[in-house]
């Protein structure tokens, strides 16, 4: 879910979703998306790699959570549209 998503990020955990987020840019490294779909073949295939993945540090997640989704920034986006 979105809000999963960000209480995830600000805790500074990595996560696989499956959708489009307008908060999230597409190359990060700490979101895996997985088809948005009843096949599982990608979360298995992802799952068979966690292994080999260099994950961020949990305080560089946090950061982007602090940088791009606190409300000060959100609110600021929509007085400024």
């Amino acid at each position: 879910s979105v809000l999963k998503s960000r209480e995830y990020v600000a805790t500074g955990m990595p996560f696989i979703y499956a959708g489009d987020d307008i908060d999230f840019i597409q190359s990060n490294d700490f979101r895996f998306m997985v088809s948005n779909s009843e096949n599982i073949n990608d979360l298995v295939e992802l799952l068979q790699n966690f292994n080999n993945i260099i994950f961020p540090k949990p305080i560089e997640i946090r950061n982007y959570a602090i940088n791009n989704l606190s409300i000060v920034k959100k609110l600021k986006q929509i007085i400024e549209s």
